[in-house]
C-alpha cells in the first residue's frame, strides 16, 4: 500500500518459514501446497521484480515448483492460465541466472498450461503472445532460428487472436 515492499517481504520470509516447517510434520493437502507455493512465489517476484534480485527469485521458484507440480487443484479451480503465467514468469529469473534448460523448460510448461486454460474458455489467447514471444527471445538466443521463428509466428497470431473469454 505504501510502495514500500520490504515490510512485506521480511513477514512474508518468516511466515514462509514457520509453514515450511509446520509442514515437515505431515503431507500437505493440493491446496495447501497450492498456497504454500503461492506465498513462495510471490516472495520470488517480488526479489525479481522489486530488487532485480533474480539469483534470489530462482532461490524461492525451486521451493515453489516441487509444491506445484501436478498438483490437481489448479485445474479444479480454474487457475490453470494464472499456474501457466506463474511458470512464464519464473522462466526469466531462470533465464537471467543461466540456467538455460530450466528456463526453456519451465516457459513451456506454462505455455502449455495458458493453452489448456484457453482451450476452456479460462484465458484469454491474446496472453500467449508474451509467453510465446519469450519463447522466440530465448531460442534465439540459443541460436534455434527455427523454433525461434516458429514461437514469434505464434506470439504474432495470440496477439491479433479476437479470442476473449466465454
Amino acid at each position: 500500500i505504501r510502495g514500500d515492499a520490504s515490510d512485506m517481504l521480511d513477514n512474508a520470509t518468516l511466515t514462509a518459514a514457520y509453514l515450511e516447517r509446520g509442514g515437515e510434520q505431515r503431507e500437505l493437502t493440493s491446496k495447501e501446497r497450492k498456497q504454500v507455493g503461492d506465498l513462495l512465489f510471490r516472495i520470488g517476484i517480488l526479489h525479481s521484480l522489486q530488487r532485480g534480485d533474480h539469483a534470489t527469485a530462482v532461490t524461492w521458484f525451486d521451493r515453489t515448483i516441487p509444491l506445484w507440480t501436478k498438483n490437481e487443484r489448479f485445474e479444479s479451480d480454474g487457475e490453470l492460465g494464472r499456474l501457466g503465467e506463474s511458470y512464464v514468469s519464473m522462466a526469466i529469473s531462470y533465464w537471467q541466472v543461466d540456467r538455460r534448460e530450466d528456463a526453456l523448460e519451465l516457459g513451456g510448461r506454462g505455455v502449455d498450461l495458458m493453452v489448456k486454460a484457453v482451450d476452456k474458455g479460462q484465458l484469454e489467447e491474446r496472453a500467449l503472445s508474451v509467453a510465446y514471444g519469450n519463447l522466440s527471445t530465448m531460442y534465439a538466443e540459443q541460436g534455434d532460428e527455427a523454433k525461434s521463428r516458429s514461437y514469434a509466428e505464434m506470439a504474432t497470431r495470440a496477439e491479433t487472436s479476437g479470442t476473449t473469454l466465454r
